[in-house]
């Protein structure tokens, strides 16, 4: 288990420069950006040796590997405090602030994949009426940020995307194409400690891997304030989204910043979101 002094001495590095007009261009024009070495190979590896003791420790995860090559984690910081790491990171925060203006966490999650794992289905989370740029300044109303805890080369099972997809006027039957069939579709590489910041409007998915080993990363969605309100709506998962006040009392000002809503939060509406997971 990693301590909570670890965890906050490991956010405690200088903040990044502000976003730059060039990349505010390239992620108007495409939909993603890829941020180099956010994370340090130490990192990485406290990281990746908490999600190995959580896949390893849970029976039903150690069973969901044995199976199919693949599992997902939820609600990460519930999990250890070393989760906390990419919560306002000081090189990714001025992104979430740029492009989605009060940026709120909104779900946390790792997938680790291997050769035999399922790959995805091409999706999107919001149609592209949800997002905008207009007088230069740039809102998407959900951004996700993809934390690579190990290499995503290609043939990987890293993620996929299709360019600009964020702004498209005309809808393919997207799930009916595999990989990277699809028109236009590229996949977004990356070495570990890497970050891909992408608009949920842009059409993404999961690849297949087809190299030996693992592929293990994280995802931590942001939403506007104003649409982090559903979250509370989703009785079932609602206690996965919301931490409890033992593990926001550990957070830094910034990360207290951006799980604000979790406060609205009461112990009686967590019971009722256990009660419908069970």
């Amino acid at each position: 288990m990693t301590t909570t002094a670890e965890a906050a001495a490991a956010t405690s590095a200088p903040a990044a420069p502000a976003v730059t007009l060039e990349e505010k261009c390239l992620f108007d024009l495409q939909g993603y950006l890829i941020l180099r070495n956010v994370l340090t190979p130490e990192e990485c590896g406290r990281i990746l040796d908490a999600v190995r003791r959580q896949e390893r420790d849970m029976p039903e995860k150690a069973a969901d590997f044995a199976k199919h090559e693949q599992v997902r984690l939820d609600g990460l910081p519930q999990m250890d405090p070393v989760f906390d790491i990419p919560i306002a990171h000081p090189r990714v925060l001025p992104y979430l602030k740029e492009f989605v203006g009060r940026p709120q966490l909104g779900n946390t999650w790792c997938i680790t994949r291997g050769p035999k794992g399922n790959a995805g289905g091409w999706h999107r989370g919001f149609e592209p009426i949800h997002y905008s740029c207009r007088h230069g300044v740039v809102r998407s109303c959900c951004l996700n940020t993809g934390w690579m805890l190990t290499d995503n080369n290609p043939g990987d099972g890293g993620l996929g995307i299709l360019p600009a997809s964020h702004k498209n006027n005309i809808d393919l039957a997207w799930s009916k194409y595999p990989g990277l069939t699809l028109p236009g579709s590229i996949e977004a590489p990356g070495k570990a400690g890497d970050v891909v910041l992408f608009s949920e409007s842009l059409v993404h998915t999961g690849l297949n891997r087809s190299t030996p080993g693992l592929r293990t990363n994280l995802y931590y969605n942001h939403a506007d304030i104003y649409l982090i309100g559903a979250n509370l709506t989703d009785m079932k998962n609602l206690h996965v989204y919301a931490f409890p006040p033992d593990v926001r009392d550990r957070f830094n000002a910034e990360q207290l910043a951006l799980t604000e809503w979790m406060t609205t939060v009461d112990s009686a509406i967590r019971t009722r979101g256990r009660a419908a997971k069970a």
